[in-house]
């Protein structure tokens, strides 16, 4: 297996995403220090992108030491944003982590919750992908267009349950307007259940 690329190495991907696009705004996360040590059997939910906006979706699970991703999707620019096609959530927290990421999980196919895929794929190309049938099929030709190698599409239905990881996943459906093709997530065994979709 290939080492993870940094995002300051590609020169069409993922820095903070006004940092990218203006070099003047700094990172999100430059003023926070980091966090605690997790406490044995504790979940640490870290949210990427889409927290306080509309786009941009992408939250980070963390437990035992391993790191589950749910969604990864764009932000479409404003009028006040000339040239800039896409804003992706800031992968900075995660660059440095990317060997501890044991699959991505994709709620639904829109595009503010799969359309930052290959940008974060371009770091380590072969995270496995849970998604509906109706998800994945969006997401393989984003792959190819990228010209990425397709990291392992799984596809998952309402009621499936597997381990990923030391993460214990079931698969519930959410109603959503992608009908019976939207797939919310809930995580087992990790001393709290957080529920996405």
């Amino acid at each position: 297996m290939r080492g993870p690329t940094r995002l300051r190495d590609l020169p069409d991907a993922g820095k903070s995403s006004l940092t990218w696009q203006t070099g003047t705004m700094k990172s999100l996360y430059e003023n926070l220090s980091e966090p605690a040590p997790l406490e044995e059997g504790a979940l640490r939910v870290i949210p990427l992108g889409g927290l306080g906006e509309v786009g941009r979706n992408m939250n980070v699970l963390e437990y035992r030491g391993k790191l589950l991703v749910v969604d990864c999707g764009v932000l479409f620019p404003e009028e006040s944003q000339p040239g800039v096609d896409l804003i992706l959530p800031d992968f900075s927290w995660i660059e440095d982590r990317m060997d501890d990421v044991v699959g991505m999980v994709l709620t639904h196919g829109h595009e503010d919750h799969i359309g930052a895929v290959p940008y974060l794929l371009k770091l380590r190309d072969d995270i496995p992908i849970y998604g509906s049938d109706l998800t994945l099929a969006f997401v393989a030709p984003k792959l190819r267009e990228h010209r990425l190698p397709d990291p392992g599409l799984t596809v998952v239905a309402e009621g499936d349950r597997l381990s990923v990881g030391p993460f214990d996943l079931e698969f519930v459906s959410v109603t959503h307007s992608i009908p019976r093709r939207a797939r919310g997530l809930r995580a087992h065994g990790c001393g709290q259940r957080p529920d996405y979709g």
